[in-house]
């Protein structure tokens, strides 16, 4: 079931045992919510085993750009567009930042990364950003993209998943936004 719900301007989306929750009051544009619903969706299918608040950048990072590159695969787009320019022309500095504090734990400086706190001009979110660039890095070097998709859902191991994909090897860059 998906509810669409007037709320406090403190989540666009979630999701609970009863279905999806989408924060409408979040949202200029509402051609965006069709977008949003399915990256819910996708949070939905996720079965990925971490404990409540000791899960890492990293590990939040992929769990949010999976749903944003699975929502691309299904509908061609994913929301949040501006993160997704801003990060392909800031690439290599973002790479390098994200890899220095993507260990930390739940809310130990994740500032501009997740949930909010933009710093230095940029827009907020950029690990949904980060998590879909590894994500898709993984997705494009498996030759069985039906496995690779169930893999992205039901990740056990976030570290060997990175290293599988590939996205932190030196040379490896984004390809071009779709």
């Amino acid at each position: 079931d998906v509810y669409f719900l007037i709320g406090t301007n403190n989540s666009g989306g979630t999701i609970s045992a009863k279905g999806l929750l989408i924060g409408v009051e979040m949202y200029e544009d509402s051609d965006m919510i069709p977008e949003v619903v399915v990256h819910e969706l996708i949070h939905y299918q996720q079965r990925y085993y971490f404990k409540l608040k000791s899960f890492t950048l990293l590990e939040q990072s992929i769990k949010e750009g999976s749903a944003d590159f699975i929502c691309e695969l299904v509908t061609g787009t994913r929301p949040y567009k501006e993160i997704y320019q801003y990060g392909k022309a800031h690439e290599g500095e973002l790479k390098a930042e994200f890899q220095q504090i993507m260990n930390r734990k739940w809310k130990e400086g994740w500032n501009g990364w997740m949930y909010g706190g933009a710093k230095d001009g940029r827009p907020d979110d950029l690990g949904y950003w980060m998590g879909y660039q590894i994500v898709k890095a993984y997705y494009d070097k498996a030759e069985d993209k039906k496995k690779a998709v169930k893999e992205i859902l039901t990740i056990r191991n976030f570290e060997r998943f990175v290293r599988e994909g590939g996205y932190f090897e030196k040379g490896h860059l984004a390809t071009a936004l779709r």
